[in-house]
């Protein structure tokens, strides 16, 4: 593989790591010519050196580093995805391995950036609320599954529905379904956006339910556990805005970042989630505004790097 970077990544960049912060690493790599034509280029590879802990979490002695391919890389620059730009921010003592390339690319990072950061946004929002609202459905799914493991597995759902209380995830729902031509009405239990026929066995309906659970990962468990909230996922979404923040005000990004011990306070848990949700969406209209108001260019210089990928390869 024809290294041309390789960076320490995530937490150790960011200024936000724990004793039990895992260690990442990120590279660029270059394909060879004759495998771009012949279709046999990989954009991205993968390597793990894997330790983990009993929640089935990375412990600090996991190694991880994703390689991307170079023309992806640019690609993702110039459409603001988050990863890229922090590469491209990182200071030379995060530099493990570098090149005249990667050079090249820190030297004329202005012609990468742009107002056009949706990816930025669109993460911050994912981070903000994905393990948040995956932890209360997993806790009303939980209390579903304990609720029908009380009955007699042989009983019809329909027998026991009304000793259940309904909720946002929840609810008990009537549709019409087309019969042969013939319009009839039927029962549904809605859980988490998923309909089963409240004629089913209860049996039948528990082992559904599990396939369901089985798919939420141990870090959403973890969210449930601390009433729907994934502290890791919200220091990760107020990151992603304190860097933009700054990259409006200044047209850069620092690492490793000012706000790191507040990050680090999010993470653990440490500061009243009702006091942050108000912030951080506070914190998104202003830094969206920042970005429209900034002296970034509308779009990145798309034309110089299409040009200078066609000289490098």
């Amino acid at each position: 593989m024809n290294k041309l970077l390789k960076l320490k990544f995530g937490s150790h960049l960011y200024g936000t790591n724990t004793p039990s912060s895992d260690q990442d690493y990120k590279g660029i790599f270059k394909a060879e010519l004759k495998d771009i034509i012949l279709g046999k280029d990989s954009k991205t590879i993968y390597e793990n050196e894997i330790s983990k802990g009993e929640n089935g979490r990375n412990t600090s002695e996991a190694v991880d580093c994703e390689w991307i391919e170079l023309r992806k890389f640019i690609s993702d620059c110039l459409s603001g995805q988050t990863y890229a730009l922090d590469m491209v921010f990182a200071p030379e003592n995060m530099w493990i391995e570098s090149s005249p390339e990667w050079r090249h690319i820190v030297d004329n990072k202005d012609k990468l950036l742009s107002k056009d950061v949706k990816p930025y946004i669109g993460y911050c929002r994912q981070q903000a609320n994905k393990y948040g609202l995956k932890g209360s459905r997993l806790g009303e799914l939980i209390r579903l599954l304990e609720w029908l493991n009380t009955l007699p597995k042989q009983d019809q759902l329909i027998n026991h529905i009304e000793s259940f209380s309904q909720s946002e995830f929840l609810w008990r729902e009537q549709k019409e379904l087309n019969n042969q031509g013939r319009v009839i009405e039927q029962d549904f239990l809605v859980v988490l956006e998923k309909r089963f026929p409240i004629n089913a066995t209860v049996k039948k309906m528990i082992e559904s339910l599990d396939s369901i659970f089985a798919k939420y990962g141990s870090r959403a468990i973890e969210a449930e556990r601390n009433n729907g909230v994934d502290w890791k996922a919200v220091s990760h979404a107020f990151r992603c805005m304190y860097q933009l923040e700054e990259l409006a005000d200044t047209g850069h990004i620092i690492f490793p970042l000012k706000e790191a011990q507040k990050l680090k306070d999010i993470k653990l848990g440490k500061i009243d989630w009702n006091i942050l949700n108000d912030e951080l969406y506070s914190l998104m209209e202003r830094t969206i505004k920042k970005i429209e108001d900034s002296n970034l260019p509308d779009k990145p210089d798309r034309k110089y790097w299409d040009n200078w990928i066609i000289k490098h390869y």
